[in-house]
C-alpha cells in the first residue's frame, strides 16, 4: 500500500520535472532513482539471507 502511494508520488514528481525540462531536475531524478535501487538491492540482500 505504502509502496503504491510512494510510486504515485514519484511518478507525479517525475512528470512535473519532465514538464520543466530542467537538466538539473533530470540529474536529481536519476540520483534519486539510483539511490532507491541501491537501497532496495541492499534490503533484498540482507533479508534474503
Amino acid at each position: 500500500m505504502a509502496a503504491m502511494v510512494f510510486t504515485q508520488e514519484f511518478q507525479l514528481f517525475g512528470f512535473l520535472c519532465f514538464l520543466s525540462f530542467s537538466s538539473l531536475c533530470k540529474q536529481y531524478i536519476w540520483a534519486l532513482f539510483t539511490t532507491l535501487v541501491f537501497l532496495y538491492s541492499i534490503t533484498v540482500a540482507v533479508f534474503s539471507k
